[in-house]
């Protein structure tokens, strides 16, 4: 893992850089932001400001506009399917989410604009999708990104199916099951050239 860059005291933008308030699952640093026009903080992933991803504070360029902010916004869209999959005992995801004790954390869920503007300031633009870095993690600040679609399409590429012990399951649900992150698993085939059965099963070293 790289050196971390203090950023404390520093402007990107319109955002100054109040101190160091954690880190994502994949250990990336978060930092406390705070507006300079309107005083509101968040945090933000430091790869975000650092890389010019966000550059400000979305609640005010909102402010310019007539209509609702995020009133037609895509980004709503992928908020309802994050409550849909953990929510609805309907819908077609829900067995691989909400029926495993997945959840939205309240900050998003009581205030979904919360969820918006972290989202844009923390690199979200049009057609890219939630992903959760830890799989048997809630949807959160520090356990979630967002990756393309190209990403995405080699994600379910990764979920074929495989057979362990007589039982066929996908990856994803194999992945459940033994409480390993999938790209854990990948990592192991790739590296190793071996079965993604052998590494499901390997013993942490």
């Amino acid at each position: 893992m790289g050196v971390l860059i203090d950023l404390t005291g520093k402007q990107f933008g319109s955002w100054l850089v109040l101190y160091k308030s954690g880190t994502t699952a994949n250990k990336a640093a978060v930092w406390r932001c705070k507006c300079m026009e309107c005083g509101r903080e968040y945090d933000i992933v430091g790869a975000s400001i650092r890389n010019g991803l966000s550059k400000k504070c979305l609640a005010c360029a909102a402010r310019k506009s007539k209509t609702k902010p995020f009133s037609k916004d895509p980004i709503k869209t992928v908020f309802m399917g994050m409550k849909q999959r953990c929510y609805n005992e309907k819908h077609i995801s829900y067995k691989h989410y909400g029926a495993r004790g997945i959840k939205i954390c309240s900050e998003w869920l009581e205030n979904p604009q919360s969820f918006y503007e972290w989202a844009y300031n923390n690199g979200y633009k049009k057609g890219m999708s939630i992903d959760r870095i830890n799989a048997n993690g809630n949807y959160e600040p520090s356990n979630c990104r967002f990756i393309t679609m190209a990403e995405q399409q080699e994600n379910r590429h990764i979920n074929i199916m495989i057979e362990i012990d007589g039982k066929k399951k996908c990856l994803q649900e194999w992945c459940d099951i033994y409480h390993i992150n999938r790209n854990t698993i990948v990592s192991r085939v790739k590296r190793n050239g071996i079965t993604y059965e052998e590494a499901l099963k390997q013993k942490k070293k």
